[in-house]
């Protein structure tokens, strides 16, 4: 039986033809673009320059937020002193736009060292999670609220792993740090490790289990360590448990994953990700080590849904002196 096309129906068919057309007239995620910092300032020149390093950032008028992923002081001379901690904080007032920031090993982890201070390095982290983890958000003139791991019982120490969404990403910062994270000095040391591993691993899996339910496209993950993909991991290995963690969560998520991290001061884009029991490289993670000490540049990276990759990364030279060939991401 043919319908009868009366004006209602009419009326009708041009509501759902103009719904329909502002439907596919919203516009596209604008993207996001962070800056990324690490392992800087080491030396006292780099230390009078870092409020610069500031300023260039500040000057990006791309920039949506700035992480540091530890290390922001170095590891064999400049003590890890009350004084040094603050004067870090000072510096990280500065920035204008919000700031995420995960520790190194060198604020706690490598304390006890005679030339740091022979400090406790449990201690020490205490007195890191008192000064740079006081509340829900996140640091700089501009804040954003965080979701923090603290705010589970079970793991309530761990303020320093957080987690945010935005662009269409969850991002989630991890504390895993050099020096072997911390693995294999003392007993008290590797009692540390043990649980600290354990929340991180936990709190990594919610991040991809936010990124399933919420259909997200992609996951960044910031840390600081260098997790040596390229090494064959024992049960020494402060790393090995997170690695096999990692490799899980990324196949099953098929969608775009980047780790962000530090610690071996070089700058490189790769993706050193590959399944155990074949060696087959997993496609969709790549890697961004960023610069450190004395390279004291940063890098941009920028989320963008519209375009043909989803993470665009950019070296961004602040030192005066470049190197005679800039390295290709």
């Amino acid at each position: 039986m043919p319908i009868r096309k009366t004006p209602l129906f009419c009326l009708i068919l041009l509501a759902l033809w103009f719904a329909a057309l502002q439907l596919g007239a919203q516009p596209s995620p604008s993207p996001l673009s962070l800056a990324v910092i690490s392992d800087a300032p080491y030396t006292p020149q780099e230390e009078a320059n870092f409020p610069a390093l500031i300023e260039d950032i500040n000057h990006d008028p791309g920039i949506t937020l700035v992480v540091h992923i530890g290390d922001f002081k170095n590891g064999g001379t400049t003590p890890c002193s009350d004084e040094v901690f603050l004067q870090v904080r000072q510096w990280f007032d500065l920035f204008q736009r919000p700031l995420i920031y995960t520790p190194g090993d060198n604020e706690w982890t490598d304390c006890h060292r005679w030339g740091l201070g022979e400090y406790d390095p449990s201690e020490r982290l205490s007195r890191l999670r008192e000064i740079f983890f006081p509340s829900e958000e996140s640091l700089g003139q501009k804040t954003i609220p965080l979701a923090r791991q603290s705010r589970t019982p079970t793991y309530g120490k761990f303020r320093e792993n957080a987690r945010w969404v935005a662009g269409g990403t969850v991002f989630s910062t991890l504390h895993i740090v050099g020096s072997n994270n911390n693995l294999g000095r003392t007993p008290a040391d590797d009692a540390e490790h043990r649980e600290r591993i354990d929340a991180t691993l936990h709190w990594m899996r919610e991040a991809f289990a936010l990124a399933r339910s919420e259909k997200l496209d992609g996951v960044v993950l910031i840390m600081h360590a260098d997790p040596y993909f390229e090494k064959r991991h024992g049960e020494k290995s402060g790393f090995r448990s997170f690695l096999l963690e990692l490799e899980r969560e990324v196949v099953a998520f098929k969608k775009p994953v980047l780790l962000i991290h530090g610690d071996t001061h070089t700058f490189r884009v790769d993706h050193p990700l590959r399944q155990q029991n074949h060696g087959r490289r997993v496609e969709n993670f790549t890697r961004l080590e960023s610069f450190g000490s004395p390279r004291m540049n940063w890098v941009k990276v920028t989320i963008d849904r519209r375009g043909p990759d989803f993470f665009k990364i950019e070296p961004r030279y602040f030192t005066a002196s470049l190197p005679d060939e800039l390295p290709t991401p």
